[in-house]
């Protein structure tokens, strides 16, 4: 916002001054300032800057000649110089469980002295998260500016930037939402939350889901993902190759928080059906990690299964009967839990390891942690389809029985394959050390100086 007050400023004085000698010299200068006194009031500068720009409007209507036309540029350009420069960042965030992805970025933002605002928002079919108030509630009490979705205008915000992490979901949220940023901030950063979405979805053969995306730039893991993503997304702006903020949550975090368990612990990472369309086999595996799921409790009594549903398991009719077999299994086995961490990575620290699909973000941000992870396919027409590719192969095992969970269960602590995988997984989700937000801000920050400047 001061940063396109400075651009405002700079525009009047040199439009002043290339008139200044002309016979039309006061008409011109009056209305430039007249220009100038109109926008920084929609700008929403601060009262200094709005009161320091009257009295030069003031003054020039009292005394309008050369002398005072000088006098009007040497005003404006001191009020130029010591205007502070702030960018303001709008956050456009879908739900609660996306602040993980999110919250690294806002920090590293708010570091470099940028005007952070928070903007939950609601997917149409999915009210779950209550227009983003559970979200609101979240981050609110450690300080972040929150701005409730109803009363948000971005017409009067004028951002400099929005970060906008609904890529994949864009096509559940109205158009008019996306031309009305694209209309009014030229520097919109896409980040994709669903670190995986876009090679499995490319992966998928006929199961596109075609998306929309008009950005500035799009803040993608790894170099890999540059290739699947423009295969299902209509990409307008740039490409990033550098990292997911997510994983510098789960470094962060991992970092911080030093859990010793002293039973085993397994987590379930229970996804929900698509709400848009009928993926063929995705019924079908649910179903399997349910049945597996009792398997693993009945035959290993001493090791506590955590269970974690995404958002929309509860809310989807076509997830009801699933819903009731899940309780039926946490019910009718002690060792047996759903998580109550309201961020999975809190969750993280207190398992040894994980059961979860492709298709997840799941599957690379947990492997921030380095633990253990076992992943389920789709069933299709009685067969399977993984989606892994020949990397993912080598170190991710795949749960095709329930032999393979014997096998894996049993290699928990040894876990052999530690190394290999950690360097696989950078090779898909860009740096694991906590860096990628603040090299993501960095280059946003220095792309944005360059487009204003």
């Amino acid at each position: 916002m001061q940063k396109r007050m400075q651009r405002l400023l700079l525009n009047t004085i040199s439009y002043i001054e290339q008139l200044s000698a002309s016979p039309f010299s006061n008409s011109a200068v009056s209305c430039a300032l007249s220009d100038l006194e109109y926008y920084t009031k929609i700008a929403g500068c601060d009262d200094i800057y709005i009161n320091k720009i009257r009295e030069i409007v003031a003054c020039f209507e009292r005394h309008s000649n050369c002398r005072t036309i000088s006098s009007v540029v040497y005003a404006l350009r001191s009020l130029y110089q010591n205007l502070q420069s702030t960018i303001y960042v709008d956050f456009i965030i879908l739900r609660q469980t996306h602040w993980g992805a999110i919250k690294p970025l806002v920090d590293a933002f708010i570091e470099n002295k940028c005007h952070v605002r928070i903007i939950p928002t609601p997917m149409i079919q999915e009210k779950q998260d209550l227009w983003g108030r559970a979200l609101s509630q979240l981050i609110q009490k450690d300080g972040y500016h929150v701005e409730d979705f109803e009363e948000y205008d971005i017409e009067k915000a004028l951002p400099d930037i929005v970060i906008d992490n609904m890529a994949v979901d864009c096509a559940k949220i109205p158009e008019f939402r996306f031309l009305r940023i694209a209309s009014l901030v030229d520097n919109t950063i896409h980040i994709e939350h669903s670190i995986l979405t876009g090679i499995t979805e490319a992966m998928k053969r006929s199961h596109f889901r075609i998306g929309r995306s008009r950005c500035w730039q799009y803040v993608v893991p790894s170099r890999l993902f540059s290739v699947a993503f423009p295969l299902i997304f209509r990409i307008d702006g740039e490409y990033l190759p550098m990292g997911c903020p997510e994983l510098d949550s789960v470094y962060l975090y991992q970092n911080s928080c030093k859990v010793n368990n002293k039973e085993q612990c397994i987590l379930w990472n229970i996804d929900a059906l698509d709400p848009d369309s009928e993926i063929p086999g995705d019924y079908e595996r649910l179903l399997k990690e349910l049945e597996y799921l009792e398997n693993v409790a009945r035959r290993y009594p001493s090791i506590m299964q955590i269970v974690r549903t995404h958002p929309n398991f509860r809310n989807q009719k076509k997830c009801q009967i699933l819903s009731e077999m899940l309780d039926s299994i946490v019910s009718g086995y002690d060792n047996v839990s759903y998580d109550k961490n309201r961020l999975i990575i809190q969750t993280y620290s207190d398992v040894d390891a994980m059961v979860t699909w492709m298709s997840s973000s799941t599957l690379f941000s947990f492997a921030v942690t380095g633990k253990p992870i076992i992943v389920m396919p789709t069933y299709i027409d009685g067969g399977y389809d993984t989606m892994l590719d020949m990397y993912l192969l080598q170190v991710v095992p795949i749960a095709y029985s329930i032999e393979d969970f014997e096998h894996f269960i049993a290699k928990i602590e040894d876990d052999p394959d530690k190394i290999k995988r950690i360097k696989i997984f950078q090779k898909y989700a860009g740096p694991l050390d906590g860096t990628a937000s603040k090299r993501i801000v960095n280059e946003a920050i220095i792309r944005y100086e360059k487009y204003i400047n």
